[in-house]
């Protein structure tokens, strides 16, 4: 393959920072209406700012990327030192090319490589033209067309759209760009966030008490801009493998298409949250060394079809046989903390009905969450443990607060660690953590002393 230059827009980030740098002082100067402090602000600002992107340009120049002989290179000038980073093709395991809106009015795409472990480096971040993009994709994990094998159309659609909304992330994603923008132009857009959960709220009050109505009018502002980026994440999504390899594609604004070589997956995960129990429909994560699905599940299996599955990661099967030997467990392990909030939530509700009437209803809410905490808690107390299937690969059954989590290890790149306080080893039983080349651990509580001390490394 031929030497590629790194897009101009891999360097952007020097420009913007500049250009955040310069726009500062002239605004500064502005608002208090000092026109020559804005002018000398403005031409000092400026000769740094033309500085920045020169700079940006003499590296963008003398950049190469370039693959022969298995071996990703990938050169920079760095003025007085040039560098010169290499990464063998079998370290390599999965492709993500991005395509943001920006970035396809100017003809390039983001590409993100993937390496084996997290440590020392997880990934390799670089923008190029769309077309280079597209060739050393090719280079380093090759695909033919296929159909797709998952691609949610109509209410399933709308399903994993719900299964892959996360309210959460999107609150903390809202607040913080809400910050930092008011930090560097003003406070118009926290405005307008308040303004729209003050609609949320008009419309909560119509149908829900008043001591509800600022919580209903949040998670209804924030549910809605999830679902909103969630449609728009999975619009045109689909799922397809090609020989050894996993094909995922959609987007509308920004455009993805992640390539994961099969066999260099580490783990997948079927989440059993009361969402997706309600749905009957569990999205799926994997993790493939330094790759992780975050944003959005691989796909979402309909509850009771789980070994479908096996069409995208071979030899997965759901277990049969019980994980763990409930005879050998406490219960009080799994429901103490479940049983503490919803007791230490029912007290406050009793002693609000007289002292604070209009908490009662929030508390309700809290006595509600720690009823289904403990409903999912008493599941794990039957269902929590480990084992290794007749496939040879490793089966975990969590539970973490509201969510039961169903692992699939495929891979021995794994490690054990035991723990056992002195009343649980005379009783045999123990707590065991597995750690991934992921940096994912696993914490199974319960498990019998002499089966962990049994659990091979061998697949």
């Amino acid at each position: 393959m031929q030497p590629k230059r790194l897009h101009p827009l891999h360097y952007a980030k020097y420009i913007k920072y500049g250009i955040i740098l310069c726009v500062i002082p002239v605004l500064s100067a502005l608002l208090i209406f000092d026109i020559v402090a804005a002018w000398l602000a403005f031409t000092q600002t400026l000769a740094i700012l033309l500085a920045i992107i020169g700079l940006s340009l003499y590296l963008w120049y003398f950049s190469e990327v370039s693959i022969s002989n298995d071996l990703l290179q990938i050169k920079t000038n760095k003025i007085i030192i040039s560098s010169s980073s290499n990464y063998k093709m079998e370290m390599i395991l999965a492709v993500e090319i991005k395509r943001p809106l920006i970035y396809r009015i100017l003809g390039a795409s983001a590409v993100t490589i993937y390496l084996k472990s997290e440590k020392p480096k997880s990934a390799v971040k670089l923008v190029l033209k769309s077309k280079d993009a597209a060739e050393i994709a090719d280079n380093i994990i090759s695909i033919d067309k296929t159909g797709g094998v998952f691609s949610p159309a109509g209410f399933d659609r709308f399903i994993f759209v719900m299964l892959s909304a996360n309210i959460v992330a999107t609150a903390f994603m809202i607040t913080i760009t809400v910050k930092r923008t008011v930090k560097v132009f003003g406070s118009e857009l926290e405005e307008f966030t308040l303004a729209g959960i003050d609609r949320a709220y008009a419309v909560a009050s119509t149908f829900l008490p008043a001591g509800l109505s600022a919580i209903g009018a949040i998670v209804l502002f924030f549910s809605v801009i999830s679902l909103f980026f969630g449609f728009i994440g999975t619009y045109g999504f689909e799922v397809n493998k090609s020989g050894g390899v996993l094909i995922s594609r959609g987007g509308l604004i920004t455009k993805t298409e992640r390539r994961i070589i099969t066999s260099m997956i580490n783990s997948s995960t079927i989440r059993i949250s009361p969402w997706g129990r309600l749905l009957r429909r569990y999205p799926v994560y994997i993790t493939a060394g330094g790759f992780k699905l975050k944003d959005l599940p691989l796909m979402a299996v309909a509850a009771g079809s789980e070994n479908t599955l096996g069409k995208l990661l071979p030899g997965f099967k759901m277990p049969t046989k019980p994980l763990c030997n409930v005879k050998r467990k406490k219960i009080g392990q799994y429901l103490w903390k479940p049983s503490t909030a919803m007791g230490l939530s029912v007290v406050l509700c009793i002693v609000s009905t007289t002292a604070l009437p209009a908490a009662k209803y929030i508390l309700m809410i809290l006595i509600l969450f720690s009823f289904v905490w403990l409903i999912v808690q008493a599941e794990a107390y039957f269902k929590e443990g480990v084992r290794r299937l007749d496939n040879g690969f490793l089966t975990i059954s969590i539970s973490r607060i509201f969510t039961r989590q169903i692992v699939t290890i495929y891979t021995n790149d794994i490690m054990y660690e035991i723990r056992s306080h002195a009343i649980a080893a005379q009783e045999g039983r123990c707590d065991v953590k597995v750690f991934t080349p992921s940096s994912t651990t696993y914490k199974v509580r319960g498990m019998e002393l002499s089966v962990a001390n049994r659990l091979s490394f061998n697949v």
